[in-house]
């Protein structure tokens, strides 16, 4: 395999991207907010679609349960998420940004819409939406693949009917 092959592959690219922009972000959020990755991915979550539950989050960030579990106590213990318990069932709850959990998410929301912005100011209005709608069209579909038991089965037809050394 030649270097450009493994440079096209979008599971190669696609975590290089997510790498950059979240070093970039961390460089920004750690040291003026205190933030973590993690944290601010939760915060962003929950800015975005409170009331929510810890499992939803862990869901929507694949985050694993016991790490957005820890990240959560980091956060409440900031004062900036607060957990409502179910009336019926204790075990459970969903959680809010507090009044200064908002401020912060603001604020680390701002951040992340001008980096986007700078960062996808290369393309096109046409590529934009493009690019929206193709990530839009493969995230439900890795989702369901990578999430398989059986995801080599997906792989077992495709990788019979190639040769590698072709």
């Amino acid at each position: 395999m030649n270097k450009s092959q493994l440079e096209q592959r979008l599971i190669f690219r696609i975590p290089v991207l997510s790498h950059i922009s979240n070093s970039s972000l961390s460089n920004i959020y750690k040291p003026k907010f205190g933030l973590s990755v993690s944290e601010w991915h939760i915060m962003s979550i929950i800015g975005r679609f409170a009331p929510i539950s810890p499992k939803k989050i862990s869901e929507t960030n694949t985050m694993n349960a016991f790490h957005v579990s820890r990240n959560i106590a980091k956060l409440e213990k900031k004062n900036w998420v607060e957990r409502q318990f179910s009336q019926l069932d204790k075990r459970k709850n969903t959680l809010t940004l507090t009044e200064a959990g908002q401020d912060i998410y603001e604020q680390i929301e701002h951040i992340a819409q001008c980096l986007e912005k700078t960062l996808l100011e290369v393309l096109t209005f046409a590529e934009r939406k493009n690019l929206g709608e193709i990530l839009d069209k493969l995230e439900p579909h890795y989702r369901e693949v990578m999430t398989s038991q059986s995801w080599a089965d997906h792989l077992n037809p495709k990788l019979k009917d190639s040769n590698p050394k072709e």
